[in-house]
């Protein structure tokens, strides 16, 4: 989901039923998105407050320093 223009743009899904939810694939799957919608429009990233986010923050913010990675705190 995408907020632009005081609007939400549902942007992508991906079933990941059979996939290991791995740090590594959890942070592929969000820079890709990024490079779809390109950094520079990016100003923040909301993520769950799972374990396995905290590292994939981690890893977005080394690569994407401008964009703002935030847990969700519900």
């Amino acid at each position: 989901m995408i907020y632009y223009d005081r609007s939400v743009i549902y942007h992508t899904s991906i079933d990941t039923t059979n996939i290991s939810k791995t740090a590594d694939y959890k942070f592929s799957l969000m820079d890709k998105v990024v490079d779809e919608v390109s950094e520079e429009n990016i100003v923040q990233a909301v993520t769950n407050n799972e374990v396995s986010f905290k590292a994939v923050d981690h890893l977005f913010m080394e690569k994407r320093a401008f964009v703002l990675v935030s847990l969700c705190s519900t």
